[in-house]
């Protein structure tokens, strides 16, 4: 009954699943653009330290050389100079400066690396989903592929077929909804949208076909069908003679 129900709203919503696919490929392109906007407002707000922190950090010699730049202590210095200010006894202002120690500064430059490595990943991981769904998107090939190891069925010409006539809304959903069952009941909605949905062969030249959508229609719009057909046919034999 499941399988039967999901069938039935695949095929009574066929050809009207875009807004969802590309609303959904918008989320994931404002997630990247999100990653990528907070990494450069970091980079601001640390006067534009932040964007290669990581990488230079992780490309820091090993060896001990004293001359060395060290990307922590540039960012997050741990001794800085600090200035006082303070009445003297004539009334006047004097500053003293002394060295202080930042000890959370310690503890920041380990935070924001890890910030930054958690940034990076998120940035590439987002960016290869993207051109994995423009590749989804351009290719039948990869869609095939896809449709194939989520319901553990083979190759066919009907599936083939079915995924000619498949907008990609209606692949979309196709494919959400076998992440959320198991293969065998994926096959089995497979299987039954090649038996339910037939898209029509090419009518030969000088015939009448139809399109796609006349293969959702009820019973009785489909005799409405037959009977201007038959009108039809009868209209090109009397032409004919």
């Amino acid at each position: 009954m499941k399988t039967k129900n999901i069938i039935k709203y695949l095929k009574n919503s066929w050809g009207m699943n875009k807004k969802y696919c590309y609303l959904y490929f918008l989320c994931e392109a404002l997630n990247f653009v999100n990653v990528v906007s907070q990494m450069y407002m970091l980079d601001s707000f640390f006067g534009g330290m932040f964007l290669h922190y990581g990488a230079k950090i992780f490309f820091l010699p090993t060896k001990d050389d004293k001359g060395r730049f060290d990307p922590l202590i540039e960012t997050f210095p741990r001794v800085t100079k600090c200035d006082f200010y303070k009445f003297g006894s004539s009334g006047t202002i004097q500053t003293l400066d002394y060295l202080c120690i930042l000890p959370q500064n310690l503890l920041n430059e380990k935070i924001f690396l890890v910030m930054w490595v958690w940034f990076v990943f998120l940035a590439i991981v987002t960016a290869l989903q993207l051109v994995f769904h423009i590749l989804v998107f351009r290719f039948l090939s990869i869609r095939l592929r896809l449709l194939e190891q989520s319901g553990k069925v083979g190759r066919s010409s009907e599936l083939e077929h079915l995924l000619k006539f498949m907008d990609l809304g209606d692949f979309f959903l196709l494919q959400a909804i076998g992440k959320n069952i198991n293969a065998f009941a994926f096959s089995d909605v497979i299987k039954g949208l090649t038996e339910e949905i037939k898209p029509p062969a090419a009518a030969p030249k000088g015939e009448i076909g139809f399109s796609l959508n006349h293969s959702f229609v009820s019973e009785a719009d489909s005799d409405i069908i037959d009977l201007k057909y038959r009108k039809k046919m009868n209209h090109l034999d009397d032409t004919n003679v």
